[in-house]
């Protein structure tokens, strides 16, 4: 079958000729970007949705058409696959990094909670609302949370301790780390998550 340069060079070319090769020439197209496409039943998250994860957790605001060169897709695919992806749960939002330091939010620290059994909503809720609490995470061992907060100066911690979180609902002790040095922080889960994913198989 000829290309469409030659048959349009033809004279004698017939207009369904035209129609076949890009009917062909769709159809190819098609074929791939469905091969690109996820199976959801039979592979969660396959190859070509790692090397997804990875571009957007080292790069948010790729376009689709850079996040699509980056992992080897045509746009259509790379777009159906994020949105998939989102739809999953793996990816569940996007937002901007920001630098505690330079708005002035110097101390960084770890505080851990005990509080009385009955108090458990009511401190979620009063924690969920506060806003010097950037995480909350429940623990086993001695203590009941453990809350990550930034302050101004150990001054402004101090105040924030005695005088505000020592008040929420139910506290019964708290106990601080002050961090002097952060090594690593936001580390990739992309790669770590892979990696086990493939011990376990």
């Amino acid at each position: 079958m000829p290309n469409v340069s030659q048959l349009l060079r033809m004279q004698d070319y017939r207009p369904s000729q035209l129609q076949n090769i890009l009917f062909v020439r769709r159809k190819s197209r098609i074929g791939a970007e469905r091969a690109a496409m996820p199976n959801r039943e039979e592979d969660d998250v396959d190859r070509l949705d790692w090397k997804i994860i990875a571009a957007l957790e080292e790069d948010g605001r790729r376009s689709f058409a850079e996040l699509g060169e980056a992992v080897g897709l045509s746009k259509s695919p790379c777009w159906s696959r994020v949105r998939s992806l989102e739809g999953s749960g793996v990816i569940h939002g996007y937002t901007a990094r920001l630098d505690p330091f330079a708005l002035g939010l110097a101390v960084q620290s770890f505080v851990e909670v005990r509080i009385s059994l009955d108090a458990h909503a009511d401190f979620e809720a009063a924690v969920m609302a506060h806003p010097a609490v950037v995480e909350c995470h429940t623990t086993a061992g001695d203590s009941d949370y453990m809350l990550k907060i930034f302050a101004r100066s150990v001054d402004h911690l101090d105040e924030l301790l005695r005088h505000d979180l020592s008040k929420l609902p139910g506290v019964h002790r708290l106990s601080t780390v002050v961090c002097l040095k952060t090594i690593k922080q936001q580390g990739r889960l992309a790669e770590w998550a892979r990696m086990t994913e493939q011990q376990r198989r």
